[in-house]
């Protein structure tokens, strides 16, 4: 088997036995996790991380790493796997779990053939130089060659000399290959988070005009228009509520299509939940914040740490520039009268057709899509509006039926490829 390691700027791979051994410890193992490890993974994926981070990363983004959050991510993702090949491995000191390793199929663009990937390698500062950073290494090894991996990536920090020294005796190698994730040693945040999370929320605050302005013309004041937007602060379900009042629709089906179009902030927050690890208020504020647009971001990320912060930064964004431009565009909307004489009137169905055209890659989505256009056309001349919306989701119910309950695609790897798509936490 070829293995070599990456030197990037990545949050893994840190934590391990450095150095030479002391000597093996007694009773030392390593062994395939079970679900009541995650609390003593997440201790020891805190600790190794808050080590390893302090002084790299803003105090903010380090407080983060909580042994609980950490706690619910593994026990999540023990409990109820992803598909394909993820492992986690641990090492114990007798019954107590002093070190883990990750294991999945590579996340590196650069990947070719059955390449697998170490995703987190830790060892707890006080049990270090015990040889179960080793152990836990060549467990990892000999786990993706099973799995049929040729090729083993891990990736270290740049200038983490003692971490690449450990990997290249235990036979890994450096490829020269490099990705900027991690901040620079002047505490900025996470800058390629920090860029998508800002242009997303730039880009999508600004057709709140085209919302305030469509919601003073429904006939909403700029105050129920401003309020609508704090409270909901979700577009697809603010623009039904607009677009079926203002056709003349009553407010039951206004109701009714808002809350059908949101009921997909729930399932986001199916996802969200697994990363996030909030409680209290900070639940509720996630809560408000789990749209399109931070979900995407989100679980776009490739880490736990980077995943919360585009989360909260995105939503933080879109939730600032969506309700200023509201009330910019509900102040002109107000000044200028109706909309329909700027175009305005079609920059919410222009809106949705944006967010909708990168989701129709597949047969099954474009099929739903199609069908649900017929399903409104003839139905809105003998309906009230809004209530086309609604009977347009038997467009899915008549795809997946058709489909019988499967998913578009199968999580079987092809030829030359490990299983699975994403890493455990």
């Amino acid at each position: 088997m070829t293995t070599h390691d990456h030197s990037h700027d990545h949050p893994h791979d840190h934590g391990h036995d450095h150095g030479s051994d002391t000597g093996p410890t007694a009773d030392a193992s390593v062994r395939v996790a079970r679900a009541n490890d995650a609390p003593a993974v997440g201790r020891v994926q805190a600790d190794v991380f808050r080590a390893t981070y302090a002084g790299r990363l803003p105090d903010e983004v380090v407080a983060l790493f909580e042994p609980d959050a950490f706690a619910r991510a593994w026990r999540a993702g023990l409990t109820d796997p992803p598909e394909g090949v993820h492992r986690l491995l641990v090492a114990c000191a007798g019954p107590q779990v002093v070190g883990a390793v990750a294991l999945g199929p590579s996340q590196d663009p650069d990947a070719e053939g059955a390449w697998g990937e170490v995703t987190l390698l830790a060892v707890h500062p006080d049990a270090r130089r015990q040889g179960h950073g080793s152990r836990l290494v060549n467990a990892a090894v000999d786990q993706l060659r099973q799995a049929g991996a040729d090729t083993v990536t891990a990736w270290l920090l740049a200038d983490d000399e003692e971490t690449r020294a450990f990997l290249a005796g235990s036979g890994l190698g450096p490829d020269g290959a490099f990705r900027d994730r991690v901040v620079s040693p002047d505490g900025d945040t996470l800058r390629e988070v920090r860029r998508q999370a800002l242009s997303v929320g730039g880009a999508t605050g600004l057709y709140g005009v085209s919302f305030g302005a469509l919601s003073v013309a429904s006939g909403l004041d700029v105050w129920q228009t401003q309020a609508l937007s704090l409270l909901l602060f979700s577009g697809g379900s603010q623009f039904a509520v607009v677009g079926v009042l203002g056709a003349g629709g009553s407010g039951v089906a206004a109701v009714a299509t808002s809350s059908l179009l949101g009921v997909r902030n729930g399932l986001y927050a199916l996802q969200t939940s697994r990363f996030l690890g909030v409680a209290g208020l900070r639940r509720l504020a996630a809560a408000q914040l789990t749209i399109d647009e931070s979900t995407a971001v989100g679980v776009a990320q490739p880490e736990r740490p980077s995943q919360r912060i585009g989360f909260w930064l995105t939503g933080i964004a879109v939730f600032l520039g969506w309700n200023l431009m509201t009330l910019v565009g509900a102040l002109v909307g107000n000044a200028l009268g109706d909309p329909r004489t700027y175009g305005l009137d079609a920059a919410a169905a222009a809106a949705f057709a944006a967010l909708l055209w990168p989701r129709l890659r597949s047969g099954d989505a474009a099929a739903t899509a199609v069908l649900a256009v017929f399903v409104a056309l003839v139905t809105s001349p003998l309906l009230p509006p809004g209530v086309p919306v609604i009977l347009s989701v038997l467009a899915a119910l008549a795809v997946g039926l058709r489909r019988g309950g499967r998913h578009e695609g199968s999580p079987t790897a092809a030829p030359g490829e490990l299983d699975g798509r994403d890493p455990l936490p």
